[in-house]
């Protein structure tokens, strides 16, 4: 049963994100880096929206703008009904505790002079929670350490002294301190070691369940998209290429390039070899994509029409949009 509109928690509109480009002295003309160029979708409560594309593709950029840490140069985010981006900053900070992230590199995102109890404790300060209560704050960050998994003698050690994935685990915590609706886990997972990546996957996918969190999942590794998400986007060159239910992600790739990004995924011995697709060429740069399809100029199906026209996302399923002429 289809559910109702109100139930999602953020919804995307044409985001685009350009960054301004500086020619040198002889240049003409303003350039910019197209990271992000419209792009949309939604995220339904208590869903997870998986977001996988090669690196420069635009993936980090959109999780970061957005909640606005990365200002949008246009469209719209919708967060439970309001345009976060239309709103000034002094307007959008009550919204930031809705929205949170989880970044790739937990060393560089933990401050080195903070004990992890001054880490979790920061977010009640920043926002004046339990300004009046210390007794209580303290309560809430041993709750919050509590749900992470991790022990409360730890909040005095610094986070050079904590391990990859328990570093990762008090990135977690502090996201969850303010009870957000959605999290964006920013590839949490790639910076730590294959048996730890497994934990804090579980940890997320339980945390998930008991809190009713939604997660923007960004990452490039198809296989931990696969075990946590329940639809996927395809990012290329920063445009959307498909967004698909995860299941139809791998039993029925709809664009050339997802079906590439599949085949890359090492098999084991035991189920024989798989038809690999070898894109030729490199990725075209940001500052001047090429015109029509995005992908044309490495994809092996590209017909005449892909290099003057620009596909416009389509459903070819219910749930599952694909933008490609091969399904005009």
């Amino acid at each position: 049963m289809e559910k109702p509109v109100n139930d999602i928690v953020l919804r995307v509109e044409h985001l685009k994100k350009y960054y301004p480009v500086s020619g040198g002295f002889l240049s003409r003309g303003n350039k910019f880096v197209k990271a992000v160029d419209d792009v949309s979708f939604q995220i339904r409560r208590g869903e997870t929206f998986g977001l996988v594309g090669e690196s420069g593709c635009g993936k980090s950029t959109l999780g970061k703008a957005l909640i606005r840490l990365h200002e949008p140069t246009s469209g719209e985010v919708w967060l439970n009904g309001v345009n976060i981006a239309a709103l000034s900053n002094r307007d959008f900070a009550p919204y930031r505790r809705q929205i949170q992230i989880v970044f790739q590199d937990p060393s560089a995102s933990l401050n080195p002079r903070h004990t992890i109890e001054a880490i979790l404790a920061e977010p009640f300060i920043v926002h004046g929670l339990y300004k009046n209560d210390r007794a209580q704050m303290k309560k809430e960050v041993e709750r919050l350490m509590e749900l992470v998994g991790l022990d409360s003698y730890m909040l005095n050690k610094y986070p050079h002294e904590l391990s990859g994935g328990q570093k990762q685990r008090v990135g977690i915590a502090r996201t969850l301190a303010l009870k957000p609706d959605l999290i964006v886990q920013d590839e949490p997972v790639s910076a730590l070691d294959v048996s730890i990546q497994a934990q804090i996957i579980n940890l997320m996918v339980d945390l998930q369940k008991e809190l009713g969190l939604s997660y923007l999942f960004i990452s490039h590794n198809l296989n931990v998209v696969y075990q946590i998400s329940d639809n996927v986007g395809v990012m290329y060159l920063g445009r959307m290429m498909e967004i698909t239910p995860y299941q139809g992600l791998y039993k029925n790739p709809a664009h050339p390039y997802t079906k590439a990004l599949l085949s890359a995924i090492p098999q084991p011995e035991c189920q024989g070899e798989s038809h690999r697709i070898i894109l030729e060429g490199d990725i075209p740069s940001p500052v001047n994509p090429p015109a029509g399809c995005r992908f044309h100029t490495r994809c092996r199906e590209c017909m005449e029409c892909c290099r003057r026209k620009e596909p416009q996302l389509k459903e070819i399923a219910p749930g599952h949009f694909v933008a490609c002429h091969l399904y005009d």
